[in-house]
């Protein structure tokens, strides 16, 4: 009978349960039937909270990705009218080059003969002016050839006279610095003997 204080204070519990410590943080745990049926019910309206979520989103996806494909398939049709436009252009501005290139090519062929024809009048021109300017180079080259080499004769000459008269002048000194240095050494010797005698005596 001591035991039955404690199940009623058990019975005494509100339906959602207790809180219990296992050793692995804090949860909630029911009591009975009705703990477990509520937790279900909980449960059962986050499903279906999440479920809707879902829909909601797959919905907004699905709706999303009609109108990208019907934003692509304007963008296409759009796309594909301008490349015509392009091409049309394309074709008729080619019409338009190839008919200037050709009148071009006939007019180049005209300005190519005309050029040809005065580049060969002024090779003619240039080399006749070659070969006048060889003629007056040559000439002269001979007349300077001739100046110089009376130049080089009258040099030469010029330089002969100076070189004999130097030489002249060098013998000369010479033959006079040599009569000197005899006189001088004849003087001392007569110097040196009378010294000498004067010694002796």
């Amino acid at each position: 009978m001591a035991a039955a204080p404690f199940f009623a204070a058990l019975d005494n519990k509100p339906a959602e349960g207790r809180q219990v410590d296992a050793g692995f943080g804090r949860r909630r745990r029911g009591w009975g039937r009705r703990g477990r049926s509520g937790r279900r019910g909980r449960d059962a309206e986050q499903i279906a909270e999440l479920t809707g979520a879902r829909d909601d989103a797959l919905a907004a996806r699905a709706a999303a990705e009609s109108a990208a494909a019907a934003q692509l398939a304007q963008n296409e049709a759009a796309h594909a009218e301008v490349l015509g436009r392009l091409t049309e252009s394309r074709d008729a501005a080619l019409a338009m080059l190839e008919a200037e290139q050709a009148a071009n090519r006939e007019t180049q062929e005209q300005q190519q003969a005309a050029h040809q024809a005065a580049l060969a009048e002024a090779e003619a021109r240039h080399a006749e002016a070659i070969e006048a300017l060889k003629a007056a180079q040559v000439a002269e080259m001979r007349e300077l050839k001739a100046e110089h080499g009376e130049v080089i004769e009258a040099t030469h000459a010029a330089h002969r006279e100076t070189f004999d008269a130097m030489r002249s002048e060098h013998d000369t000194a010479l033959e006079n610095t040599r009569q000197r240095a005899a006189n001088a050494q004849r003087d001392l010797e007569a110097r040196h003997a009378a010294a000498i005698e004067a010694l002796k005596g």
